[in-house]
C-alpha cells in the first residue's frame, strides 16, 4: 500500500485522533480495501492521467457590484463580467504522474526535457514568463542532480509559490483538492516545497490542514530537481472565466478556521503602509490619508493584516460587513470569507477579486477611474469619499 511511513503508537494520518495500530493500521482493519483504494490511485498503464475529483460546472457570474466609477467602460464591463460571458465548463481534479520531474518553482518536466504547458497546470501568465526563459533555464536544470522521491507526493508549486495572494487564491485550494483527492483513495501524501518556504506558509499547512510537520519534502531548486513516482498535480481552480464553483465547497476542508458570523458587523481599511518598500513597482503615496478619511468620516477600523495571526485576519473577514483597501493579495483573503462581505477594491489588476466575488457571492464595489496601479501613484480622495459613501449606503440599507 503506497502511505506514508507511520509508527504504530502515533496518530493515524487520517486525522481520526485514534493512534495508527488502532485504526489505518490495525490487524484484520480493512487495510486490504485500503490497499485497494490506494492501488487504484496509482496503479495505471499510462505514466500520466487526470482523477477528476468534480465534475465540469461553469463558474458563477458576479453579483450586480454596489458601485463602480466607470459602469460605461467596455472594457470594464467585458472585464468584470458586468456582461453575460460566457464561462469554460470547468472539471476539477489532479494529473497522477510517474514522468514528471519538478523544477525551479514548480516547473514540470517531462522525460524529453519538454515544458508541461497545459493550462490547468501552467496558468497562461506562467507561461508566457516562462517562455522568456526556459531555453537556458531547462539547459541548467538539465544539469542538475535529480533526487527520486518514492512516496505519494503532491506539487503545488508556482509562480509566486512564496506571495499571500498566489497562495491564498491558487495554491491553497490546489492543496485541499488534492487532499480530498487523496483522503478519497486513503493516501496520505507528501507534500513538496522549497527550501526557505516563508513561516506564515508553513504555520498555515501545518495549522489549518490535515498535513503535518514530518509531511514536508523540501528541496533546494538550484541544487537538485525531484522526480515524484507516485505524483500528485491538482489543477488550478481558476480559469478565464473564473473559480469553479467546487472551490468553495473545497475550502471548507480547512481547519480550526473562525465561525461566519450569522449576523456580520464592522467595516474595515485593509492598510499594507507598514509595509511598503519604496523600491516596490507600486507604492500608494497618499495611503495614510485614505486611512484617515476612512476612519475618522466613516467609521473604518484601520487594520494591517500581515502584522495579525492568519486566524484573526480570517476573523475579520467572516464577519466584517465590508472590506476596502488597494487591490492586491491582502484583499485576496476574502475567498476564505463566504458571502454577505462587502469588497471595495481601489483599482484593479487582473479581476482576481471579481472572481472571488463570484465564486463566495459577495457584492463588489469598484474604484478604478484614473487609477493607475503602478509605480508611486496617488489616489483621489473625492472618488474615495464618494466610493465610501455608497458602501455606507449600502450596508446600512440591508
Amino acid at each position: 500500500m503506497y502511505m506514508t511511513s507511520v509508527g504504530r503508537n502515533e496518530p493515524c494520518p487520517c486525522g481520526s485522533g485514534r493512534r495508527y495500530k488502532q485504526c489505518h493500521g490495525a490487524v484484520g482493519s480493512s487495510e486490504n480495501s485500503v490497499a485497494s483504494r490506494s492501488l487504484q490511485l496509482f496503479e495505471s498503464k499510462t505514466l500520466t492521467r487526470k482523477v477528476i475529483v468534480f465534475p465540469p460546472r461553469g463558474s458563477h457570474q458576479p453579483l450586480a457590484p454596489i458601485y463602480h466609477d466607470s459602469p460605461d467602460d467596455p472594457a470594464y464591463r467585458y472585464h468584470f463580467g458586468f456582461e453575460d460571458n460566457p464561462s469554460q465548463h470547468v472539471e476539477l481534479g489532479c494529473y497522477i504522474s510517474s514522468e514528471y520531474t519538478v523544477c525551479g518553482s514548480g516547473l514540470l518536466i517531462r522525460k524529453d526535457n519538454s515544458v508541461v504547458t497545459n493550462g490547468e497546470l501552467m496558468p497562461n501568465y506562467w507561461h508566457k514568463r516562462s517562455l522568456r526563459q526556459q531555453a537556458w533555464y531547462i539547459d541548467f536544470q538539465s544539469r542538475l542532480p535529480t533526487r527520486l522521491v518514492e512516496e505519494p507526493c503532491v506539487s503545488i508549486l508556482g509562480w509566486g509559490h512564496d506571495q499571500y495572494g498566489h497562495v491564498i487564491t491558487e495554491a491553497l485550494p490546489r492543496l485541499m483538492l488534492a487532499l480530498r483527492l487523496a483522503k478519497e483513495h486513503d493516501v496520505f501524501p507528501k507534500l513538496l516545497l522549497l527550501h526557505g518556504t516563508p513561516p506564515w506558509l508553513l504555520a498555515i499547512l501545518k495549522h489549518h490542514t490535515s498535513l503535518r510537520e514530518s509531511s514536508f519534502i523540501f528541496f533546494d531548486p538550484y541544487a537538485e530537481r525531484v522526480q515524484l513516482k507516485r505524483g500528485i498535480y491538482p489543477c488550478y481552480p481558476c480559469q478565464i472565466g473564473g473559480y469553479q464553483p467546487d472551490v468553495a465547497d473545497l475550502l471548507c476542508d480547512l481547519r480550526e478556521i473562525p465561525p461566519i458570523a450569522e449576523r456580520r458587523n464592522g467595516r474595515y481599511f485593509i492598510s499594507r503602509i507598514r509595509l511598503q518598500d519604496p523600491m516596490s513597482r507600486r507604492v500608494c503615496m497618499n495611503e495614510a490619508e485614505l486611512a484617515g478619511v476612512a476612519q475618522r468620516e466613516f467609521g473604518f477600523h484601520v487594520v494591517t493584516p500581515e502584522e495579525l495571526p492568519w486566524a484573526e485576519q480570517l476573523a475579520i473577514f467572516r464577519t466584517a460587513k465590508a472590506v476596502v483597501g488597494l487591490y492586491g493579495s491582502a484583499l485576496h483573503t476574502a475567498i476564505l470569507a463566504g458571502s454577505g462581505l462587502h469588497v471595495g477594491t481601489i483599482g484593479d489588476l487582473n479581476g482576481m477579486q471579481t472572481h472571488i466575488g463570484a465564486l463566495q457571492r459577495q457584492r463588489m464595489s469598484y474604484q478604478v477611474r484614473d487609477v493607475q496601479l503602478s509605480g508611486q501613484y496617488s489616489i483621489s480622495l473625492e472618488s474615495f469619499r464618494r466610493h465610501l459613501e455608497a458602501i455606507t449606503q449600502s450596508i446600512v440599507d440591508k
